[in-house]
């Protein structure tokens, strides 16, 4: 039969549900974070930087500030939001982790370039609105991608 209070400790019972809470508060907080490197390297490379070599260059502006965000971004996950998951390989984890940012990266400039180039919308408003638009896709799947593919190690 087993101990009477064992659904309670299992991932379907009351306290399961806090451990996948965490995670998502977790990777809220880094992923704000991320966010907010994102969007200011965007703007001081874009808008800023009077004269920099790519400010007329959107699309390479937010491959710059996102290569950075995501950076950051392994690394909170990896060791605050998914630490308690084993890893086979860190390598392994960053390739793919990497790769699943670079599928949000192609949708974050598909939503800034239809703003540029098909609207023809160039000012900070427009591509900001673009950026936010592309975070809230790219947000619910970078958590599923990353806990489907990424960091799906078994639990310790």
């Amino acid at each position: 039969m087993g101990h009477p209070h064992a659904q309670a400790d299992s991932p379907r019972g009351r306290r399961g549900d806090r451990p996948r809470f965490a995670e998502l508060a977790k990777f809220g907080a880094i992923g704000a974070f991320a966010f907010a490197v994102d969007l200011g390297v965007f703007n001081l490379l874009r808008f800023w930087w009077d004269g920099s070599p790519i400010d007329h260059k959107p699309i390479t502006c937010r491959v710059v500030s996102v290569t950075l965000a995501t950076s950051i971004s392994y690394i909170g996950n990896r060791w605050w939001t998914w630490r308690h998951l084993a890893s086979s390989s860190v390598g392994r984890e960053y390739i793919t982790f990497f790769a699943v940012n670079a599928v949000a990266l192609l949708l974050g400039a598909a939503f800034l370039g239809f703003s540029n180039y098909v609207l023809d919308l160039h000012s900070a408003l427009a591509d900001n609105t673009a950026n936010i638009l592309s975070v809230v896709a790219g947000t619910a799947f970078r958590f599923w991608a990353y806990r489907r593919f990424v960091f799906a190690g078994n639990r310790s």
